[in-house]
């Protein structure tokens, strides 16, 4: 009170934020938001969840994720990749969905990162793994079913040739 402050910018230290934590807040199938079930394709809530698991008529499908630093929530930025599906990072901005049409039957890994307003990445983020099985005319049974029939095929073409000839 009866004295003098002094303030000397170059004194400051600089406040170094830590990387903000990132999870994975919805996962959206055909337009509708999917909820844990036993049965479906999520067997507990996404940010729980390791795999999801899919028909191949379900190939269209998007993610919501959240980087989890509230001093400036719409500065936040983040980068998206599904492993075995896109070559590289896709920048979202500040979007935090990302959708995805079409995918092929096959294993995938959905990768999500985030960066907080002051531009420090998490680069670890979150991840899940995405499984999409083929139709049932492209399983490894139903290949070993068309060698069988192809097989009896040319055996019977093989035996009617040879009584033809005889």
């Amino acid at each position: 009170i009866n004295g003098f402050t002094v303030f000397n910018p170059d004194q400051i230290a600089l406040f170094s934020s830590p990387p903000p934590p990132v999870v994975l807040t919805n996962f959206i199938l055909a337009g509708q938001s999917v909820g844990p079930d036993p049965k479906g394709s999520l067997d507990a809530p996404i940010w729980k969840s390791e795999k999801i698991r899919l028909s191949h008529n379900e190939n269209t499908f998007s993610f919501e994720f959240a980087a989890l630093d509230y001093r400036d929530p719409q500065s936040n930025q983040y980068t998206y990749l599904l492993e075995g599906y896109d070559l590289d990072w896709r920048d979202a901005g500040t979007v935090n969905k990302a959708n995805y049409t079409k995918i092929p039957p096959g294993e995938y890994v959905f990768r999500v990162r985030a960066a907080n307003g002051e531009g420090v990445w998490n680069l670890e983020g979150d991840s899940i793994s995405v499984t999409i099985l083929p139709p049932w005319w492209q399983t490894w049974w139903a290949y070993l079913l068309y060698g069988i029939i192809f097989t009896v095929g040319i055996l019977v073409v093989n035996r009617f040739q040879r009584r033809r000839y005889l």
